[in-house]
């Protein structure tokens, strides 16, 4: 007996250590039913038998004065004990967090802000996940962000073997990882993959709009194909964004069909062969209809085409823009490729949410005319002080005197927005200059011409770098009248993906082994004392 009494304290550690596991399997499953009951019985039962084993010296030790230090100690524990439940209390009644992150990957980028807050109605959010599925670790904060960015977002968190019939409904079956966004019109939008707040943030676009755009792209005069997403200069990975933003792309062979007023916009991009003067009408008569273009266009190419944006009110000019500001060189100091930061570039609803820099390949200079009646037309994109246009193709890296180069603060891109039709002076319908004009033509205002002197900054090898992807797609939902889908977009950061396994690895080793362990050598130095 008195073997037992001596070694009474391995019962209360043991208890200790039960009702901590106890604890911890309790937070890290959720659950009460099962092991945590298990734990919380057997730590009871052997803190018990210990105060049973060792009654005459544990009320030895309550007269001593090893209570009365040993109170001072606990006095210390249980305030702050209560400093810490009081702070934890505050904290989930006032939350409030911080993006201390590089990339602010969980921050809402401003054009997801512009989605939100131009949500007609509510949206429900049905997240069908299991517990502790690995999709949950990426979609669950995603979705805390935006349902409390705007009050239409309504979550709700679904385990299709729990509630068949309503993942029957949307098909879901068995399978796990899936986000259903509903409207109240029953209409929907399914997310599978990759769940990021781009990707979330173009769905909520398509569910709201209810309209989906057709976008032409010019082809027959050597353009860039958009269908390409192989080739560095190719235009596919800008199409695919185009689409996952409610855009459908459509080729468009002006020489052959004209241009479809079916089309809410029409691409341009790096015509290789000038158009044909009665193709150029025809585009004149699409923007006098209130159509909307965006022409790429590169230096020494389709000098009719650029000739005649000047009833535009655009000037294109014959030339190579060079920039010797440190500021605006990328590494190496090729002065043809041109780095925009926030002092090149004009407010405009297209740039205005622009923050980062602009990267262009070999540009060539678009100027606005100024007062011209029945058109606005205002730069976008400007170079330093330090730049010039060079006229001489050759490539000399210095102004020639005398030669009438733009020298200084060089345009790059223009827009014009037309308020009387009838400045464009379109050629009426006939067999000849006209005859891709159409016979009913209806003009009114409304109609918006953007030029560019690039095309790389949207082709597969620029388009992400800084801000290029966001301008090319401003610059279409500006041209398109979608003023909700202009900002700022997220960046794709990198982030850590942990599954639950891993979760509850990290959970024990700081919530439960190193409180532990300091527990534990606080239980084998007293052991040591009291024993040796």
């Amino acid at each position: 007996m008195n073997t037992l009494i001596r070694w009474s304290w391995v019962f209360g550690l043991i208890g200790t250590l039960c009702l901590v596991g106890a604890v911890s399997v309790w937070y890290v499953s959720g659950a009460v039913e099962g092991w945590p009951t298990r734990y919380f019985v057997a730590g009871a039962g052997s803190l018990v038998l210990y105060v049973l084993l060792d009654r005459d010296r544990l009320g030895e030790a309550a007269t001593g004065k090893a209570l009365r230090n040993s109170s001072v100690a606990a006095l210390i524990v249980v305030v702050s004990a209560a400093v810490a439940i009081s702070a934890y209390s505050l904290s989930r009644r006032y939350d409030k967090t911080w993006d201390l992150t590089g990339e602010r990957q969980f921050t809402l980028s401003e054009q997801t802000l512009t989605v939100l807050a131009g949500l007609p109605y509510d949206v429900e959010a049905i997240a069908f996940l299991r517990g502790g599925a690995s999709q949950e670790n990426s979609l669950r904060p995603l979705l805390e962000r935006f349902s409390q960015a705007s009050d239409r977002i309504r979550v709700r968190y679904v385990d299709p073997l729990k509630e068949p019939r309503l993942a029957e409904k949307y098909e879901i079956g068995s399978g796990y990882g899936t986000l259903i966004l509903a409207a109240p019109d029953g209409s929907t939008q399914r997310l599978e993959t990759r769940f990021t707040e781009d990707n979330l943030t173009n769905r909520l676009v398509i569910l709201s709009s209810g309209v989906e755009h057709t976008v032409c792209w010019a082809v027959g005069h050597g353009e860039g194909d958009p269908d390409d997403d192989m080739d560095e200069r190719g235009f596919g990975a800008i199409r695919t964004m185009l689409e996952a933003a409610n855009y459908q792309v459509m080729r468009s062979d002006v020489l052959k069909s004209g241009i479809d007023r079916a089309c809410k916009l029409l691409v341009i991009a790096r015509p290789q062969t000038d158009w044909l003067d009665w193709e150029r009408e025809a585009l004149a008569a699409y923007v006098a209809e209130g159509g909307g273009v965006f022409l790429m266009i590169e230096p020494d190419a389709a000098p009719g085409l650029s000739q005649d944006l000047e009833r535009f009110g655009i000037e294109v000019g014959d030339d190579i823009v060079f920039d010797l500001n440190p500021e605006n060189l990328m590494a190496g100091g090729d002065p043809t490729l041109l780095v925009l930061g926030r002092d090149n570039v004009v407010y405009h609803d297209i740039t205005r949410d622009l923050g980062a820099a602009l990267i262009l390949g070999l540009a060539r200079s678009v100027s606005p005319m100024r007062d011209l009646p029945g058109l606005q037309v205002e730069d976008l994109l400007l170079t330093s002080a330090d730049a010039w246009a060079e006229t001489d193709l050759r490539l000399e890296e210095e102004p020639t005197p005398g030669a009438h180069e733009k020298v200084g603060r060089v345009p790059l891109m223009v827009v014009s927005e037309v308020t009387d039709p009838a400045v464009l002076d379109v050629a009426p319908h006939d067999d000849t200059l006209g005859r891709a004009v159409p016979a009913a033509l209806s003009p009114e205002p409304g109609g918006r011409v953007v030029v560019v002197g690039d095309s790389d900054f949207a082709t597969k090898g620029f388009v992400a770098w800084g801000n290029n992807r966001d301008l090319f797609l401003n610059t279409i939902a500006w041209l398109a009248d979608e003023e909700n889908q202009i900002g700022e977009r997220a960046d794709a950061a990198e982030q850590l993906e942990m599954t639950a396994a891993s979760s509850a690895v990290l959970c024990l080793v700081s919530v439960i082994f190193v409180p532990g362990s300091v527990f534990l050598l606080g239980a084998i130095t007293l052991i040591r004392r009291r024993y040796l």
